[in-house]
């Protein structure tokens, strides 16, 4: 029984540990656990698991409190740590290099490798003091020590520290599954709270500009002239900010657009929040009738797109769903809308869903950009698992991953595409040379990834159309290169998850017809001039969290705007450029 005791107490005080170091590592930026987490699930779906298994880092945290408990109790507990100092020193070894090769386990399964290099050192230090201490105390023999009044006074000690242990615990259980659901008291907090908060920009001498690794097109750093945080939007993300008729509507992850300052719609009764990738996505109007287009993931966890028709004072008449999709694992919707004047109809996009092999099938709708209309307009092959089906007609893209926030600009298609492992892409497309060869243009996932032949594989997919072609080989021949690409893990930094996509469009700027597009970890934005395939950096002060989303200003086009987002509640920033 005591055995069992000293086990459970043991287990109590590495989870503490484990879970305050933990809680702490998530804090110190929150982009890099929501990455971690979804890594870890992308994981556990490769191998079978159910893709709406909720992981966070309690489970992390239980798993690896079990484990150090275990080497403890049956390899060290037996050890009397007090007979001789080298019993001390052979313990603080002992538990040093546990500790050391558990976090490298857990933190080479996370994928996580920018975690503040001050807390995994205190981690790793703190942690065999602390249990020297703590086993030292559960091997105490109390009913001998309280003969004495020396043993009396350490009795207590050892009392109050298993006490503060169990204070720890109390109060450090969490169980940072990172959603952004609005709580149930959220209807009291204000949905935006407008601010006016200047933030210094490093002089040029001070700016930070992380090395390069990439496309041969970079250039240099650039400084910006100005940066003010005017909105913060409580217990929510802003995923999007779109511009129409000068007026701002700003797209909120649990199912709200506002526009300017106010609701315009509210659909968080049928929003799905539970996931980091699922929620409101994007909104579209149409420039000649009276109608707008919302994506987001529905409660049944599909990619929905609905129809709002609005009066002639934009207030809102009516509401259809018009078309849905299902995802079977939880990511990768992408939902971007865009009106195409090119094939007078709304472009929108289908994420791989994580189920790669299918953005190469020409008879799925994922990892494609579709024409919303379904005209029989394109002619593309037969790349499929079964011969007896029958290529889709509407897309004008596939091959992609997660094609978040890609644009139809004049003639061009511009798609940025987020990567997996190694690099991230930006694309752009002649439409002219899609609408005159009526096939749809192939980026190349998952063979390719960005620059690189991709790890992934395209098992059972066969050319009907042509069976002496391998798909492979296709792919290959027939797949256009990114205009920009980076890699993941930089020489000085982590970059993970492009987004964008803003044409800059102010004649007196150097920037005009820039390309801008940022980056979801590193909070670093990027212009690129695709005219004269000139790729910058604009650099920026730290800021925590995560980056969501940019956007051309509404009212001065001598700026941006562009959204953070930590802890669950989003920053909205104006960016001025010379």
């Amino acid at each position: 029984m005591i055995s069992l005791v000293k086990f459970l107490l043991l287990f109590l005080g590495n989870f503490a540990f484990s879970n305050y170091f933990f809680g702490k590592f998530q804090e110190s930026d929150v982009s890099i656990a929501i990455k971690g987490l979804d890594n870890f699930a992308e994981d556990l779906s490769d191998i079978g698991f159910p893709a709406n298994i909720q992981i966070s880092y309690t489970f992390f945290v239980l798993l690896i409190a079990f484990i150090t408990t275990l080497f403890i109790h049956f390899k060290l507990s037996k050890t009397n740590i007090l007979e001789n100092p080298v019993n001390i020193l052979k313990m603080f070894f002992s538990l040093f290099l546990l500790n050391v090769s558990t976090l490298s386990v857990v933190l080479y399964i996370f994928r996580f490798y920018n975690f503040p290099r001050s807390f995994l050192i205190l981690d790793i230090l703190i942690y065999p003091i602390v249990f020297i201490i703590f086993m030292i105390l559960l091997n105490i023999d109390f009913k001998k020590l309280t003969e004495t009044r020396s043993g009396l006074y350490f009795s207590l000690m050892s009392i109050f520290m298993i006490s503060l242990f169990s204070f720890i615990i109390v109060n450090q259980f969490r169980d940072p599954t990172l959603k952004t659901e609005l709580s149930d008291d959220s209807e009291e907090i204000s949905i935006v709270e407008n601010v006016d908060i200047e933030i210094p920009i490093p002089s040029a001498d001070e700016i930070v500009c992380y090395k390069w690794s990439g496309s041969s097109n970079f250039r240099e750093c650039r400084e910006a002239t100005g940066l003010t945080k005017i909105k913060s939007y409580p217990n929510t993300q802003v995923n999007n900010f779109v511009t129409f008729k000068s007026d701002l509507y700003t797209v909120l992850n649990t199912g709200i657009v506002m526009k300017n300052n106010e609701v315009y719609v509210d659909i968080t009764d049928r929003v799905l929040t539970i996931y980091s990738e699922s929620g409101l996505y994007d909104v579209a109007f149409h420039p000649y009738e009276d109608y707008f287009i919302i994506s987001y993931s529905n409660k049944q966890n599909e990619l929905t797109l609905e129809k709002f028709e609005i009066d002639s004072t934009g207030n809102i008449v009516s509401n259809q769903v018009i078309y849905s999709k299902p995802n079977k694992h939880s990511n990768h919707y992408c939902g971007s809308i865009d009106w195409s004047e090119n094939f007078n109809s709304f472009l929108f996009c289908v994420g791989d869903m994580a189920e790669e092999n299918l953005s190469l099938s020409t008879d799925s709708q994922n990892g494609k950009i579709l024409i919303l209309d379904n005209e029989s307009i394109m002619n593309a092959p037969l790349i499929s698992s079964e011969e007896n089906r029958t290529p889709l007609t509407n897309f004008i893209a596939y091959g992609l991953r997660n094609p978040w926030n890609f644009k139809e600009h004049k003639n061009l298609l511009i798609v940025p595409d987020v990567g997996e492992k190694s690099n991230e892409e930006l694309n752009i497309v002649d439409l002219n040379d899609i609408k005159n060869s009526t096939s749809p243009v192939l980026f190349g996932w998952p063979i390719f990834e960005g620059s690189l032949e991709a790890e992934e594989s395209y098992y059972g997919l066969k050319m009907w159309n042509t069976p002496d072609v391998n798909v492979s080989d296709y792919v290959k021949d027939n797949s256009i290169g990114p205009k920009v690409y980076y890699d993941r893990p930089a020489p000085e930094n982590n970059r993970v998850a492009i987004l964008g996509t803003v044409i800059f469009d102010n004649p007196n700027s150097i920037y005009h017809e820039h390309i801008f597009f940022g980056d979801f970890l590193s909070k670093e934005i990027f212009s690129y001039d695709y005219e004269n395939d000139n790729l910058y950096i604009i650099n920026l002060p730290y800021f925590p969290g995560y980056l969501t989303a940019i956007s051309n200003h509404p009212d001065d086009n001598s700026k941006l705007l562009f959204s953070t987002s930590n802890n669950g509640s989003s920053e909205v920033y104006e960016l001025q450029l010379p």
